[in-house]
């Protein structure tokens, strides 16, 4: 199952779950409450239904941060996709809720978009350690940003897109600086529960120039409020309330 199916039924259950008709998942919004775990669970619960890939959940390293006014949580909780036999991971997602601040979006996209491999030493040492030739023979992982939302009806996902933009310009100039040769696919979905759409878009990198990065989010946002033109420049919808 291509990871855009997985994705689709990702937020498939996501808006089923909201609305309490529960198709396939079977736990239950703490409290009503939406966060990113919930959305991994569904994510999780889509792959062991499948046959193609095992996956590996990252613990959150940051508090929960709760959105009061939105009924909304907030934690970095990180999943990755391996092949079956555990040797090569071939997606990293990132699940993130409502309106996180712009440092919190600068770490997680340089965390999708670099190329650099970790090493541990001691409990709390990290030192990062950039390559090439120890990762020429490997394949790089797809990078994956999901995106929960409650709904769109405050253009929360148009506010998003500023911040995706600056992201994404800095770390992909970053990037090549260490390795000339960089290129790398971000594939972004987006649920909206209460608007019952899901959709996803793909971002060629490195971009010719900020403008394109630009458009590409600015017509995510425009597209969340229309899912009705069913695609809209790198857009598709995968999920449409009356289809469910």
């Amino acid at each position: 199952m291509p990871i855009i199916d997985l994705i689709k039924e990702t937020c498939e259950d996501l808006i089923n779950l909201h609305r309490k008709d529960p198709t396939r998942a079977k736990f239950l919004f703490p409290s009503g409450m939406l966060s990113e775990q919930e959305a991994r669970r569904c994510f999780a619960a889509s792959v062991e239904r499948g046959t193609e890939y095992r996956y590996m959940a990252e613990t959150p390293d940051k508090e929960p941060c709760n959105f009061s006014d939105t009924g909304m949580t907030d934690t970095q909780t990180n999943l990755s996709l391996w092949s079956l036999d555990g040797e090569d991971e071939l997606s990293k997602i990132i699940f993130k809720t409502d309106n996180p601040g712009e440092e919190k979006i600068d770490s997680d996209i340089y965390e999708l978009l670099s190329q650099k491999l970790k090493y541990e030493y001691g409990p709390s040492f990290i030192i990062f350690l950039f390559r090439r030739e120890m990762i020429q023979n490997k394949k790089i992982p797809e990078a994956v940003w999901f995106h929960l939302l409650l709904n769109e009806d405050s253009g929360t996902f148009r506010t998003l897109a500023q911040k995706f933009t600056v992201a994404v310009d800095k770390h992909s100039e970053t990037c090549l600086k260490d390795d000339p040769t960089w290129k790398k696919n971000l594939l972004f979905a987006v649920c909206s529960v209460e608007n019952g759409v899901g959709m996803a878009g793909e971002l060629s990198l490195p971009a010719a120039n900020v403008a394109d990065i630009k458009n590409f989010f600015d017509d995510g946002a425009t597209f969340l409020l229309d899912p009705d033109m069913r695609t809209k420049g790198n857009w598709q919808v995968l999920v449409r309330d009356r289809e469910l």
